[in-house]
């Protein structure tokens, strides 16, 4: 069953949450993860788990920052001039 709230938290997100914001989020999440993986891994202990995640993370995020920047770019493209 739907309530008024659930109703709310899906229209602020199909308004708020663009695939640019995701993929920011996504890459400010798997830098750090990759970071400490790469680290942990260097030291002999097992991290090339989180070498995995981390990379999956940001290269999603990456590809999907740079997908969005192309329609961003095409919308600003196809907007009228602003009149004085």
């Amino acid at each position: 069953m739907k309530t008024a709230t659930y109703a709310r938290i899906v229209s602020w997100s199909r308004r708020n949450v663009s695939e640019f914001r995701i993929g920011v989020a996504l890459v400010l999440l798997g830098a750090p993860i990759t970071a400490v993986g790469g680290i942990l891994y260097a030291v002999s202990v097992p991290g090339f788990p989180e070498v995995v995640v981390g990379l999956a993370f940001l290269i999603t995020g990456l590809v999907m920052t740079g997908a969005e920047a192309d329609h961003r770019d095409r919308r600003t493209a196809e907007l009228p001039p602003p009149r004085p």
